[in-house]
């Protein structure tokens, strides 16, 4: 078998289409599109030109070839949006190196031709005799070879002829392709991680019992999937009541719950959390204005659906907190329920982000809740005195909490945004409103994906899985083209330094994802009954036209996580995905012969 991928873009010059793609090539010769058809490597922004957010930045006509230890290079051009050239930089090439095409690390940018040359094509390869990479680029009128020991400079301008034509991209709109050979090994770890994960099978359950001795089936059964993954249900089995000795089969079904879409409409950035023995759920309220804080109480996720929503905050009929409530998130913190949310005065670009906490002993009720204090910095100040803030979220690890948040510069007389970034601070137990560290930038929208329409990151979330803390965003504005992104950190690194988190550097939730709905993030994570993992996101269901339907048809859903082979959060997993249908589970009970005397 040829295990070969193609490295390509889309024809279009914006901040999506001008990424690098990966499709696998079938053995009939078609393209199989990988991750959902979206983008695996992305130019990162420069944030130290043009405007207050700095420009984004697009690649163009990626080249993948081996580096000299085996492992991969990808050599492109960058772009401004739309395809400009970058003045003074447009006789540079961009460069990145990969272990394994799942992970991508920018060189950065290295001049390839003589100053004031645009270079307008570009191809690498290692030369083993000799000792060097060549470089081949083309200025529109020729082409030229420069030669480098290390990829961090070129020297050397000799004209060559024309190099073999780019693989053509048999997709409807795709342009610039690249062929790439790999090992069966590169090839299937490469498939694993840019795949729907689907159920494949079950391990095998096996019962023995001598005759008369009660037959104990397992309670769950290990479901296996696709990339190697395994995930433990429960079942139910049919009755057994067999005891002459012999070897039987038993039916089970898979218990689990699934939820449709919408679970609850016009109900935004949803949190689902377990207080107590019982779930609450809060969301922005989209269907009435964002005037007011409301949750609901159920002792089933599912009959949160149902559930008697009940007001425990209304904003001020003026000033100070008159309006914009945005993303309520409850959370423990030291014992207590707490609400984290954003409040505006009262326009959305004065929201800042607010904590109350729950004095009484019912969630639902109003008189419960304290007053809501604005969140402050270690000094006593305000988060962010020239901008916005907000989307904060809660999480403990050890015995220290810390919040997340999005925060934004704004210029508003000079009509100049900044971008929304992501900042980390701990903060005090018995008041979490208070800061009890500096706040820390650990994330910024660089790519192409988060800087659509607005340079926003917003909305994170975290979730952790033994030693693994993962922390998923929202990125883009908010329409068809938002999508999640996520940061990881391992719990005992110091997560206040921002060199402990790392991106992965693509969405690995997008519009593509999971069909029929657009835009989903803004997620959150909480345990089903099972004990399993679920996300609350929203997303938008399509206009009759099939374009976006608007800010207020953000709606609720609710599906499983699926935590792959590699240890990463799956959030595509579909019902279907998750159990094929049809699927049968049959246990094997044996009942022995009983012992001769």
């Amino acid at each position: 078998m040829n295990y070969t991928v193609m490295a390509y873009t889309r024809r279009e010059n914006r901040e999506l289409e001008s990424a690098m793609h990966l499709a696998a090539v079938l053995e009939n010769g078609s393209l199989q599109p990988l991750q959902n058809g979206t983008g695996i490597l992305f130019a990162k922004a420069e944030f130290n030109e043009g405007p207050l957010c700095g420009t984004t930045k697009i690649l163009r006509k990626p080249w993948v070839f081996r580096l000299k230890d085996g492992a991969f290079g990808v050599v492109c051009l960058r772009r401004n949006v739309g395809g400009g050239l970058e003045p003074g930089k447009e006789n540079c090439v961009l460069i990145f190196t990969s272990p394994d095409l799942l992970s991508f690390r920018e060189e950065g940018l290295i001049p390839a031709a003589p100053e004031g040359t645009a270079v307008a094509d570009v191809r690498c390869q290692w030369d083993g005799k000799a000792g060097l990479y060549q470089l081949t680029w083309s200025d529109g009128t020729g082409y030229y070879t420069s030669s480098s020991p290390d990829l961090t400079s070129f020297t050397g301008m000799e004209k060559t002829g024309s190099p073999e034509p780019r693989a053509l991209v048999k997709l409807s709109d795709g342009v610039d392709g690249c062929l790439i050979s790999l090992t069966q090994e590169e090839y299937e770890k490469v498939l694993r991680r840019y795949s729907p994960v689907v159920q494949t099978g079950c391990l095998p359950v096996y019962c023995k019992a001598a005759p008369g001795e009660r037959v104990s089936l397992p309670e769950q059964v290990t479901l296996t999937y696709s990339d190697g993954s395994l995930k433990p249900m429960p079942v139910k089995w049919e009755p057994f009541s067999r005891t002459l000795p012999g070897v039987y089969s038993v039916a089970g079904a898979v218990q689990r719950e699934t939820w449709p879409f919408p679970f609850l409409e016009e109900r935004a950035d949803p949190t689902v959390i377990r207080y107590r023995g019982r779930y609450y759920y809060m969301a922005t309220d989209d269907g009435n204005g964002q005037t007011t804080l409301k949750i609901r109480g159920s002792d089933t996720i599912s009959g949160l659906a149902e559930a008697e929503e009940r007001v425990i905050f209304t904003a001020n009929p003026e000033g100070y907190m008159s309006g914009c409530l945005w993303a309520p998130e409850p959370h423990v913190v030291n014992g207590r329920l707490c609400v984290f949310f954003a409040a505006g005065n009262p326009h959305w670009y004065t929201v800042q982000c607010h904590v109350m906490v729950m004095a009484g002993d019912d969630p639902l009720d109003a008189a419960s809740w304290q007053t809501p204090q604005r969140c402050r910095t270690i000094e006593g100040g305000v988060l962010c005195p020239d901008g916005i803030t907000l989307d904060m979220t809660c999480f403990t690890v050890g015995q220290v909490p810390y919040v997340v948040w999005a925060q934004r510069v704004m210029r508003l007389e000079e009509q100049e945004f900044g971008n929304s970034d992501l900042y980390i601070a701990s903060v005090d137990p018995e008041k979490p409103w208070q800061l009890t560290s500096a706040p820390v930038c650990i994330c910024r929208p660089s790519y192409g994906w988060d800087r659509v329409d607005t340079t926003v990151d917003e909305g994170p979330f975290a979730v952790r899985r033994g030693d693994d803390l993962f922390l998923t965003f929202a990125g883009s504005s908010v329409s068809v083209l938002y999508c999640v992104g996520l940061l990881h950190a391992k719990t005992g690194s110091n997560l206040l330094d921002p060199e402990s988190w790392e991106e992965l550097g693509y969405p690995i939730l997008t519009s593509e994802s999971v069909p029929g709905q657009l835009g989903p993030g803004h997620n959150s994570f909480a345990k089903d009954e099972f004990g399993n993992d679920i996300v609350a996101y929203h997303a938008k269901l399509p206009a009759a036209d099939g374009h976006d339907p608007g800010m207020t048809n953000r709606h609720t859903g609710l599906r499983p996580v699926h935590w792959d082979a590699e240890g990463l959060p799956r959030l595509d997993m579909t019902p279907e995905r998750e159990l094929s249908p049809g699927f049968q589970i049959q246990a094997v009970v044996e009942i022995t012969e009983a012992p001769k005397e």
